[in-house]
């Protein structure tokens, strides 16, 4: 089984990931997708006292947009938010805007998304 980790992996050694194109936050989650559970994050030890054969185990990039590990500990998260929500029904709604706009969202994201909510409050409320 493939995992996104490998298709990373691979893309960043060919080098076809332009570094440039991404911020910070963007750079940080995908280096770290990439060293998660990796011999670059560490790694510990477990020794059998019996027979002395040793286990590595790799730690963890603990970053919540890692398939690998912060899935696990964002559905913990969401599990403990839910107690803060209304007992009422929720939509889940989904934007689509023309590609051109994506460079406008990768570099301002809070304003472009703000400005499609408002955008399309009235239609929501309809």
């Amino acid at each position: 089984m493939v995992h996104i980790q490998d298709i990373f992996k691979y893309m960043d050694i060919e080098g076809k990931i332009d570094y440039s194109k991404l911020n910070h936050k963007q750079k940080k989650t995908l280096r770290n997708i990439i060293e998660c559970k990796t011999e670059v994050m560490g790694f510990n030890t477990d020794t059998c006292e019996c027979c002395g054969h040793t286990e590595i185990h790799y730690n963890s990039c603990k970053n919540p947009n890692c398939p690998e590990c912060g899935a696990v500990d964002k559905e913990i998260w969401i599990h403990k938010q839910e107690r803060f929500t209304l007992n009422v029904n929720y939509f889940h709604v989904v934007f689509t805007i023309p590609n051109e706009l994506n460079i406008l969202c990768l570099m301002d994201p809070k304003f472009m998304y703000k400005a499609l909510v408002l955008r399309q409050e009235k239609g929501l409320i309809k």
